[in-house]
């Protein structure tokens, strides 16, 4: 056990279990579960911006355009529950949308506002007048460095009243995690630094100003800006 000035990225405890895996050193909270990297085994910027230049996820690519329907079939779905009939989801911003903005694309094929921003590929994204509707964070917030800090600011590029849905691998309430964390297939990306459990996603909301409305299936956490 580690204690000190460290604090949770997730909590802000104080109290870690160190994780070693191949030679990289991680933090597991005491309090939360959440995990994390040490910030010294960072991809520099460019590293891991030509990381992600390597992935194929174009709309052309039929198994990627399928798993994208269905990501946002169960989060519209779900969506469409907390939303009352009078404040519609029109206006919908893709957060970390990739040198390839495929999730933007299908969104406007069905009719809605959409826009992406990304901090490597499109850093000057223009924001939506009042805030978005709806914010779509899919599989980029285990990327994170500092995740208070990125969910504060999708939060500040939501509308009153609008959500977040934020889809990661989860990591389980198993006993032992240690061992499931070392051979996980979430942890081999090199760009993946952060690793939620349910409890670590939760609070990280709360400290970003948002009020959780619980889970649409097991990997997506959603959120609503008061």
């Amino acid at each position: 056990m580690v204690s000190g000035k460290k604090k949770c990225f997730f909590c802000d405890n104080d109290e870690f279990a160190q994780l070693t895996v191949r030679g990289q050193v991680y933090d597991r909270c005491l309090s939360c579960g959440g995990v994390f990297l040490r910030p010294e085994h960072y991809l520099t910027n460019e590293a891991e911006r030509d990381r992600y230049t390597m992935h194929h996820n174009g709309l052309e690519n039929t198994d990627y355009r399928a798993y994208l329907e269905r990501f946002l079939d169960s989060t519209i779905t779900r969506v469409s529950r907390v939303v009352p009939d009078n404040l519609p989801i029109q206006t919908v911003l893709d957060w970390g949308s990739g040198p390839t903005p495929s999730l933007v694309a299908l969104l406007r094929e069905r009719g809605y506002d959409a826009r992406g921003y990304d901090p490597f590929f499109l850093p000057d994204f223009k924001p939506f007048d009042g805030g978005a509707d709806l914010i779509l964070c899919l599989e980029v917030a285990e990327h994170f460095h500092d995740p208070v800090r990125s969910f504060t600011e999708m939060s500040r590029n939501l509308r009153s009243g609008g959500l977040l849905a934020v889809k990661t691998g989860f990591l389980p309430d198993v006993a032992e995690i240690d061992f499931f964390f070392a051979a996980w297939w979430y942890r081999e990306d090199p760009t993946h630094v952060c690793f939620y459990t349910e409890r670590s996603i939760l609070a990280v909301g709360c400290r970003a100003g948002l009020v959780s409305l619980g889970f649409a299936g097991k990997d997506i956490a959603l959120f609503k800006k008061p």
